[in-house]
């Protein structure tokens, strides 16, 4: 694991207006300090893939503005009297969700953060729909 690339400054920065001083940034430094690890093993793994840490930096920057985002969402409209709000993004959008998502995603050179963006892991099942062991019958006693 490297240490985080990306600094708490840094982050605020980029968040302006988005951010509330009340809310610790360092949790989703930490996040996207992880995620931007696998994206440098992912180059580091692949030879014709080339990132530099200057690019990381910004790629860990941007998405920790983005998993900041997601936990503290912006209203895209909110209203008083009646109670109502919405919020930007959908939870299903994964890195598209947040505008620092999507800038992380073009920012990223290796396209590892454009895979996970199209396509979430994809888990296989298999569900056993025969008899129960004891109810099973050996095959030399079938007819």
């Amino acid at each position: 694991m490297y240490p985080p690339r990306t600094t708490i400054p840094q982050v605020q920065k980029l968040l302006k207006n988005d951010w509330n001083p009340d809310h610790d940034v360092s949790p989703y430094i930490e996040t996207a300090s992880n995620l931007a690890d696998k994206i440098q093993a992912f180059a580091d793994e692949n030879t014709n893939v080339f990132t530099d840490a200057t690019t990381m930096e910004l790629v860990e920057r941007w998405l920790s503005a983005h998993f900041y985002m997601v936990m503290n969402q912006e209203y895209s409209s909110k209203r008083a009297e009646g109670g109502a709000a919405s919020f930007q993004g959908k939870s299903g959008m994964y890195l598209t969700s947040t505008i620092y998502g999507q800038q992380a995603v073009v920012l990223d050179s290796t396209g590892y953060l454009a895979t996970i963006a199209e396509s979430p892991r994809k888990m296989a099942r298999l569900v056993w729909q025969g008899k129960n062991p004891s109810e099973q019958i050996p095959y030399c006693q079938r007819r």
